[in-house]
């Protein structure tokens, strides 16, 4: 069996565990203001292009008053640097990299979120050399859940999109990759895994289940789109 020509990665949340460091910086902010973090409102917007200050909204409606913008976004960053500063590459990322180098299948990062905050964090875990390619919101007209990271990413690689697989780890990034007519594997985290994810081609529990022989067989199943 053929090894797919690509594999495609999401970031944030699959590569390291920045969401967990989003979320709890959000749950510092909004105890600090007294209420109850919006769980089920961040899940929905989880894998997608969001503003950096989407929840501010949020925070002014629980709290029913005026909230000062600059200082709770100030307290924020600055709880969410702390943990990001501490990252490393989640289980099964290096392992997964050097097989796609073993068996010549070139790797791309395609991510919702901005080049400025991907580049950056790949760096700082000596990841951006493996990747041939990083894609970022700014690189198309829609981000997920819509498919064109996806299909962007297959263009570059210069193969149809079912010849790639997707790693991800979101109802919205899974479901840009389907939408893109490419395989995708879902490694849900304590955050996703409250998502419906039924849409994936394959669930694992981490990247360190993904196996060569997984990679050919959902090469296999997939065929160009007509």
């Amino acid at each position: 069996m053929t090894p797919p020509n690509a594999l495609i990665f999401d970031f944030d949340g699959l590569i390291c565990d920045t969401e967990g460091c989003l979320v709890r910086a959000g749950k510092h902010v909004f105890s600090l203001h007294g209420v109850e973090f919006p769980f089920q409102r961040w899940l929905d917007v989880v894998g997608t292009a969001t503003p950096h200050n989407f929840w501010v909204p949020w925070l002014a409606e629980l709290t029913g008053g005026p909230v000062d913008e600059t200082e709770a976004l100030e307290e924020f960053e600055s709880h969410n640097r702390a943990g990001t500063g501490q990252l490393v590459p989640n289980d099964g990322v290096v392992d997964l990299l050097d097989i796609a180098e073993n068996e010549g299948i070139e790797v791309g990062v395609a991510s919702s979120s901005s080049i400025s905050w991907v580049g950056g964090l790949l760096e700082q875990l000596g990841l951006r050399s493996r990747f041939s390619h990083v894609l970022t919101r700014g690189d198309v007209a829609n981000a997920k859940p819509a498919p064109d990271l996806y299909i962007l990413a297959a263009e570059r690689f210069g193969t149809d999109p079912s010849h790639c697989v997707a790693l991800e780890d979101s109802h919205n990034g899974s479901l840009s990759a389907i939408r893109a007519g490419m395989p995708v594997v879902v490694v849900p985290n304590e955050l996703t895994r409250h998502q419906d994810l039924q849409h994936a081609t394959h669930q694992v529990q981490s990247l360190a289940e993904v196996t060569p022989e997984l990679l050919r067989r959902l090469r296999q199943e997939h065929q160009p789109r007509s």
